[in-house]
């Protein structure tokens, strides 16, 4: 009885540090809520941003419709592609590109200068209770004046974050890492997001999946970011395509200058058990979208899962690349899917295959399915460097199928130590969670991670001496049990063994050191010796005598980066 009361009090203080006011606040979570999937439901993507879409009634960034004010305090709110364009009826509207000018006709009364419109923006945001504004912005061709002063305007206006996507410079890790550098300079409170923009399918060499060059590119990229974004993907292949660009990142990642986090987009789940960061796509609407595939199952529907991340990483927020040891599993998965008129040619009327992992961990052991019948899911789990741990089975696609769940899988992780809560995701037949102390007597909690109150489960599920089993049903009853009607999230729950009394401290973090390698990679020529922008190696630098010495350099050493780059392809 003691130990219940034990537990119960624990149970306690863990809800209070999940529903507090400020709790999100105070960790300064990088998740975003993105306009872009907003935007695409109007004629003219581009045109859609303007201040009667987002702060008009029913606006994208104050409707409970869309997002409840309960959510918002642990997202930024995104502005994606176009924000910063005057109408496209302009003739020179792609001249406006990363202007951060917001067009007066498109935002009136915002103020007199720049800087005193992006404030406006800013502060109207923040009064809708989200934790600030992010921008996107394209790493184009400017001077350092031009970034400075830009620089300068989001400091002053409060800008908390950049995502820096394509642009005329966007391949270019020279421009991409002097902005990064600059932002630390002048403002070091701003967060910065690159990419390496790719399609949306893994397919190099006529593969369905990336080559291990690649992976060591976007390694190099992630050391200068703050949030290094895996980028795009088909909705209906989005679990196969991100695992994949997911594990090569982390078995490639080293440490940096910068906070070197993942952000794999709006697979939601897959960023709360593996510690990344997400870009929430998924909105509110109504009506029917039964042909709607949004990944091949409506996320429109789906928006509880956005409050369990949210809500999971108040617990257990988002860490560092190369933190914690990476596990890949050597079984490989493929999903596939017929694809109709695509934007992205290669893709279109044909079928498409994408491949990756089974399974990825971090900081803890890979775990084991089975499933009798049907495919086993995608598997992701973490240790937290604070001692949560976390699990997620994630569904898959076929050729002909919507996205489907497998619930009769039968998933085995050898947890190790108990160092923590348990965050539990996705749908199983069921889950068994193995330690390396006996869990035997101890108080068994849990409850939706939407939900008040942790329940007394430990009647319900089988213990045997270090081991603990979770039926499926039981896992789908508590982790939805906060769905609001029509709502088809997956389970979410929040998992209580014992109290932290019994919690044993997690291992320390690690630092990765920058191979040797990294060094030729950041240098463009090397890293791709046809297409480098050599110029770019003294951006900023310098006037012509400077940029002459640059393209002397450049004749040495070209002949000996094509040798390297034909070598490294050897071993990719």
């Amino acid at each position: 009885m003691a130990k219940r009361l034990l537990a119960l009090f624990a149970a306690l203080a863990i809800l209070c540090a999940l529903f507090a006011p400020g709790a999100a606040a105070a960790g300064k979570t990088l998740n975003y809520v993105c306009t872009w999937q907003k935007q695409e439901t109007f004629p003219s993507v581009r045109d859609a941003l303007h201040d009667a879409h987002l702060f008009g009634e029913n606006g994208w960034a104050n409707s409970d419709a869309l997002y409840p004010e309960a959510i918002r305090g642990d997202f930024l709110f995104l502005l994606d592609d176009g924000w910063d364009l005057p109408y496209t009826s302009n003739p020179d509207w792609e001249d406006w590109f990363s202007s951060f000018v917001l067009d007066e006709e498109k935002f009136p009364g915002y103020g007199d200068s720049p800087r005193e419109r992006l404030k406006t923006m800013a502060d109207k945001v923040r009064a809708c209770g989200w934790q600030g504004l992010g921008l996107w912005v394209a790493m184009d061709e400017h001077t350092e004046e031009y970034w400075r002063e830009r620089l300068e305007w989001c400091k002053y206006a409060g800008i908390a974050y950049w995502k820096v996507d394509w642009g005329n410079r966007n391949y270019s890790d020279a421009w991409r890492g002097q902005l990064s550098r600059l932002a630390k300079e002048i403002y070091p409170a701003l967060v910065i997001e690159h990419a390496s923009v790719t399609g949306p399918i893994n397919d190099q060499n006529g593969l369905d999946r990336n080559n291990g060059g690649t992976y060591r590119d976007w390694a190099y990229r992630l050391s200068y970011s703050d949030v290094f974004r895996t980028y795009d993907y088909w909705n209906e292949l989005a679990t196969a395509t991100t695992m994949d660009r997911v594990a090569g990142l982390l078995r490639n990642a080293y440490a940096g200058n910068a906070m070197n986090l993942i952000n794999a987009e709006d697979n939601l789940y897959m960023c709360a058990a593996l510690g990344l960061t997400a870009g929430v796509m998924r909105f509110r609407t109504e009506g029917d979208y039964g042909n709607d595939f949004d990944r091949s199952r409506p996320l429109r529907h789906c928006l509880a899962e956005i409050e369990r991340l949210a809500l999971w990483q108040r617990l257990a927020p988002a860490f560092r690349a190369d933190a914690y040891p990476i596990l890949v599993s050597d079984e490989i998965l493929s999903d596939s899917h017929y694809m109709g008129w695509t934007w992205h040619e290669p893709s279109s009327y044909r079928t498409v295959t994408q491949s990756a992992p089974a399974a990825i961990t971090r900081g803890i052991a890979l775990p084991t399915v089975t499933a009798g019948s049907g495919d086993k899911p995608f598997l992701v789990a973490a240790r937290n460097p604070n001692g949560a741990i976390s699990v997620a089975a994630l569904g898959r696609t076929g050729e002909k199928t919507h996205y489907r769940t497998n619930p009769v899988a039968h998933v085995a992780l050898e947890a190790g130590d108990l160092t923590g809560m348990i965050g539990i995701f996705g749908i199983y037949g069921s889950l068994t969670l193995t330690f390396s102390q006996s869990i035997e007597g101890k108080a068994i909690l849990a409850q939706d991670l939407k939900a008040d109150a942790l329940m007394d489960i430990t009647a319900r599920v089988a213990i045997d001496g270090n081991s603990i089993s979770l039926p499926g049903e039981l896992i789908t009853e508590i982790g939805t049990a906060q769905n609001p009607a029509g709502d088809k999230s997956e389970p979410g729950l929040l998992l209580l063994i014992g109290s932290e009394e019994d919690f044993i401290p997690a291992p320390a973090t690690r630092t990765v050191k920058a191979p040797f390698t990294s060094k030729l990679r950041g240098s463009e020529i090397f890293r791709s010796p046809d297409k480098a922008q050599w110029l770019d190696a003294g951006m900023w630098q310098g006037g012509w005598p400077k940029r002459i010495s640059y393209y002397c350099l450049f004749f040495l050493l070209f002949p000996p980066a094509r040798v390297w780059h034909w070598v490294s392809g050897l071993y990719s």
